[in-house]
């Protein structure tokens, strides 16, 4: 029996009757369909069932232009009998030998014993997506039952918690999308679940967008606070930074920088001064009419944030986080950073981030980039599960419903000292602001893009002489600054007031900012009532088209990517169908991740609605886990990705990119090889002697820093530019000399960052647990360094000696030991993986290292 039928350009060729045993060894009778689109040149491979006097697909598997077969399902168990022949899938191609052919003879007979679409039950302009009708028909009532069952179950529970967790759903959805299990798509052709997840995730959407509509709204007041205190303890009456006109606030979150700013506060992050500042503000609050309780309070190095409330709200707080996030010297010390609070109040999520960026009036670059590192790591509860994933999805702080970001944000004013204090003395605020260098970070979306301010009428908080009102008259008379902020995102703030406060004991002046919030209480009855209004709008709604998508490309070039530098390129995602569309990356057959580490997508998944478009964004990143493939060949910047549409066609997105070689990332093995520049390299040769001692890139740093730096404030503990460690890279790269002036910092930043980029640090991981374990032992220490292989060896002994040099300087340079050691600890040692206590095995660390550095003071 042969039959074929052509209604609106596709034609469906019966090609072969095929017995399948399935993986339990059930034999089933089932027929294989050729389907070919005539208007677009598309074809594919149907099994279908009988089922009655329709026929249901039941697997579908796309023709690629190849005339190859491409998987859908998980089919290894699953055999074929064709014409008295076994076939496994992978050997089911060969049946037909040329599909082509095939295809010119359905085309032949299209005419011949035409059927209509109707008659298989199926309406003739929903041709592919309304078999799913079809196979869902018999469950249509079950599902309906379900879903009433568990809606009338949850009218007895309180539903902002059905809501709450509809809510987490969503997000364990978007995890799940890059889990390989879930992107077996067969089941969603086999099971007919597909509109139930629709279903569910759109109801979920619509009711965060309008709870207004079974809410009530709730006014709260907030005090958000914050003072840079220079080391100072509390030792005055702060009542009139915490209090209010006509009232009392029912919230106050009072953030805290330069707490306590020693070294060992840094790094073990001691909480004695933070302690004394937390009890200090509770003795004050505890004069108040209104009864405060401490919601939480967290603390990195010298960085804390409380956060009270009013006894009368507090039984409505819930969901309480916590989260922190380094960005010192290379991420390692607190000294900047950021701490941030979430938590529940009502039904409205509120988070609240007390930061301290990087300090200089140049560094607004660095300010930006600490910004962005907090915002991309500051995770709460989600931490865990983000840093298992190789891709990330909205930033967390913005998952919230209202966020507040205050602190010491350090940008300046973009004019003259003079001009500066002439204008602060004329009380000429909006000329000050106009020049403020955060205002325009923001204007042009480089930090702080989504936050609000409010209006500020009051003089530069930044710098004073301690215990006066008087501007910085020492030598450097730093130029008076907005350096102390309040920043706003979200909806239904209301900025009331923005002040500061006349305190002498720091050089930094507190502000507060007052706001009326609007938070959701939502209202149980109203609740259940709009959500079946949802569910019976949605049932009118379900729509059973094919989603139809273009990109404006399919292949996206980065031409020349060098090392640590992110480069984006986008591409626009088109829906030109009548229907939104659902889509969502998926590995490719037997791969278990998206793509490469070095590629980051922006948008993993989503909806796009008809006559609409969408950017997605794929950046290319080569860092440490990366950069040594690709230096020596075995890796290089090309991969395809798979743009998948529920009950759509596949689109394949094309990346590639020219990684230009850098020492960065290097084996020091190699480095030791090469006299040349690295990017002078076609090849690396494998060749076993050494050329050089130590490799010359690290030399040339150390040279300079010999020559230049070993006096500089601070080396090493200071942050450097970055994009002056770019240009040094690419000095080193490429031979080329250092033309620079720029700052010492940024020559040692980037002498650390050469070393912990190394794929095997200085002490290979094999020597780790013996470091640790004997690191209360000179003698024992020593023998470990002799097991080194003889380039380690030389270069250990290179940087210890150099090390042993700078606190030879530290009359002028302030470094101490320990301080020293901690920031070169991760360049001699690093594990392959954690221990259970890190604090105490970087402890063990610095240990270790400071042995040889002592001994060869008293050596000298």
């Amino acid at each position: 029996m042969s039959f074929s039928f052509n209604i609106d350009n596709i034609i469906l060729k019966h090609i072969h009757q095929v017995k399948i045993y399935d993986r339990n060894g059930h034999l089933h009778q089932k027929i294989l369909v050729l389907v070919i689109n005539e208007a677009s040149q598309e074809f594919g491979l149907f099994i279908l069932k009988k089922k009655r006097f329709i026929y249901l697909i039941d697997v579908f598997f796309p023709v690629c232009l190849e005339w190859s077969l491409k998987q859908f399902t998980d089919l290894d168990n699953i055999k074929f009998k064709i014409n008295e022949t076994w076939y496994t899938f992978h050997s089911l191609p060969t049946v037909i030998e040329n599909i082509s052919t095939e295809i010119q003879k359905a085309l032949q007979i299209a005419n011949v014993n035409e059927i209509s679409f109707k008659d298989f039950g199926i309406n003739r302009h929903l041709w592919l997506l309304n078999y799913l009708s079809l196979v869902k028909k018999d469950k249509k009532e079950k599902v309906e039952e379900k879903t009433t069952t568990n809606f009338n179950t949850s009218l007895n529970q309180r539903p902002e918690r059905e809501f709450e967790s509809n809510q987490q759903k969503i997000k364990n959805k978007q995890k799940n999308k890059q889990e390989p299990q879930s992107q077996n798509n067969s089941g969603v052709f086999r099971d007919g679940m597909l509109f139930d997840k629709l279903r569910e995730e759109w109801i979920d959407i619509e009711l965060h967008k309008h709870k207004e509509n079974f809410s009530e709204l709730k006014q709260i007041t907030l005090i958000c606070g914050t003072w840079n205190v220079n080391s100072k303890k509390p030792t005055i009456n702060i009542d009139d930074w915490v209090k209010i006109n006509g009232g009392e606030p029912d919230m106050i979150a009072l953030g805290f920088q330069e707490i306590d700013m020693t070294a060992s506060t840094l790094i073990t992050n001691d909480r004695t001064k933070g302690k004394c500042w937390e009890e200090h503000i509770t003795k004050t609050l505890e004069t108040k009419e209104e009864k405060y309780v401490l919601i939480k309070s967290h603390q990195l190095g010298g960085i804390l944030l409380c956060v009270y409330i009013t006894k009368t709200h507090a039984p409505y707080v819930s969901q309480i986080e916590f989260d922190d996030v380094p960005v010192g010297v290379l991420g390692l010390l607190g000294n900047k950073g950021a701490v941030g609070i979430r938590f529940k109040l009502y039904d409205t999520k509120i988070c609240l981030i007390n930061s301290h960026l990087a300090s200089a009036f140049s560094n607004v670059t660095r300010r930006n980039t600490d910004y962005k590192n907090i915002v991309k790591n500051l995770l709460f509860s989600t931490k865990k599960q983000a840093q298992t994933s190789t891709q990330q999805t909205k930033p967390v702080i913005f998952e919230s419903d209202i966020t507040f970001w205050m602190g010491d944000l350090n940008y300046r004013i973009a004019l003259s000292n003079s001009q500066v204090r002439e204008l602060i003395l004329n009380k000429e605020y909006d000329k000050l602001f106009t020049n403020d260098q955060l205002k325009e970070q923001i204007s042009k979306q480089l930090a702080f893009e989504h936050f609000q301010e409010g209006m500020m009428n009051f003089d530069p908080t930044y710098k004073y002489d301690v215990g006066t009102n008087i501007y910085d008259t020492s030598e450097k008379k730093r130029i008076p600054a907005y350096c102390d902020r309040v920043l706003f995102y979200g909806n239904g703030i209301r900025a009331r007031e923005y002040r500061r406060h006349e305190y002498l004991i720091s050089d930094h002046k507190p502000i507060s900012a007052i706001f009326n919030l609007e938070v959701y209480y939502i209202i149980p009855d109203r609740f259940k009532e709009y959500k079946l209004q949802l569910i019976k709008e949605l049932d009118k709604m379900e729509n059973q088209t094919i989603p139809n998508a273009e990109l404006d490309t399919n292949n996206v070039v980065f031409e020349k990517v060098v090392y640590n530098v992110p480069v984006t390129k986008s591409i626009i995602l088109s829906n030109i169908g009548s229907v939104w569309a659902k889509f969502n990356f998926v590995p490719k057959v037997n791969d278990k991740n998206i793509c490469k580490s070095w590629l980051k997508i922006d948008k993993l998944n989503g909806f796009i609605l008809p006559g609409t478009k969408l950017e997605i964004k794929f950046t290319i990143h080569v860092d440490n886990s990366t950069a040594h493939l690709l230096n020596i060949g075995k890796e290089e910047l090309d991969e395809i990705v798979i743009l998948h549409f529920e009950n759509g066609k596949d689109h394949f997105v094309s990346i590639h990119g020219e990684y230009l070689k850098s020492c960065f990332g290097m084996n020091l093995e190699t480095l030791v090889q090469i006299e040349e520049p690295i990017r002078d390299i076609k090849e690396i040769s494998k060749e076993s002697e050494a050329k050089m001692i130590i490799p010359k890139e690290i030399w040339r740093l150390v040279d300079y820093l010999n020559l230049y730096g070993m006096d500089e404030e601070y080396i090493f503990v200071e942050s450097g530019n970055i994009g002056e460690m770019e240009y040094l890279r690419e000095c080193l790269d490429t031979g080329s000399a250092f033309n620079f002036n720029g700052s010492l910092h940024s020559v040692a930043e980037t002498l650390i960052m050469l070393l912990e980029s190394f794929p095997i640090p200085i002490i290979p991981f094999s020597l780790y647990k013996s470091c640790i374990d004997f690191s209360y032992s000179y003698e024992d220490s020593k023998k470990i360094i002799t097991q080194l292989p003889k380039n380690h060896q030389n270069l250990f002994v290179y940087i210890t000696s150099f090390i042993q040099d700078l606190l030879s300087h530290l009359e002028f340079n302030k470094l101490n030991l320990t301080q020293i050691v901690s920031v070169f600890a991760n360049s001699f040692l690093r594990p392959i993986k954690l221990g259970k206590d890190p604090t105490i095995e970087r402890k063990q660390k610095i240990e270790f290292i400071s042995h040889f550095i002592q001994m060869k003071e008293k050596e000298n």
